[in-house]
């Protein structure tokens, strides 16, 4: 779907300067008439880890007072998509469909009343934290999200679902990405 050139030139950073780490929305604007404006950087971001060819992501559930637990692996190899849950073996998935900032579903956008909150090291890669509202195929989160400075892709985000609009059979969910080859090609994955 977006080959190593396209993908490449997709990104070059999030717009927002360090300075301006206010908590205020974010002001670059997007020509999707319905994309919420305040969200440039965060729907960019998502786009970017979706249309990858390869990368890592691990979801963990959150609960209170313990540590995370890992409850689904997906790895994207050459965009050949693989899950395995839990401690089960690794199945290859379903063609992945283009993922973009608006819900295929409702045409509402996916992130809404995003605002940039600090600049962080993550694992020592600067970057940028974002809150949003997030919603797709009626699952609804408050979400923190981290996007690297250096490639604009999400690198990290934190959901906490509505009460009857999980994703997942938990409330709280923790998913990081790598886009590193080297543990993208786990020995495990088929």
């Amino acid at each position: 779907m977006n080959g190593g050139e396209k993908e490449n030139a997709a990104v070059s950073g999030p717009a927002i300067e360090d300075a301006a780490l206010n908590n205020e929305p974010t002001t670059r604007s997007s020509e999707i008439a319905t994309e919420d404006q305040s969200c440039y950087d965060v729907n960019r971001a998502y786009e970017s880890f979706h249309s990858s060819d390869s990368f890592v992501s691990k979801i963990y559930e959150v609960a209170p007072n313990a540590n995370p637990r890992l409850h689904l692996e997906w790895q994207m190899i050459d965009r050949n998509s693989f899950i395995k849950i839990e401690h089960g073996l690794w199945k290859r998935s379903f063609p992945v469909p283009v993922q973009t900032a608006i819900d295929g579903k409702t045409g509402r956008p996916v992130f809404t009343a995003c605002r940039l909150q600090d600049s962080e090291d993550l694992h020592g890669e600067p970057t940028l934290r974002y809150s949003a509202h997030w919603e797709r195929n009626g699952w609804m989160a408050s979400i923190n999200i981290w996007v690297s400075k250096a490639s604009g892709k999400l690198v990290q985000a934190v959901s906490q679902y509505e009460q009857g609009h999980c994703e997942f059979d938990f409330p709280v969910a923790l998913e990081t990405i790598s886009y590193d080859r080297n543990l993208v090609l786990d020995a495990e994955a088929p």
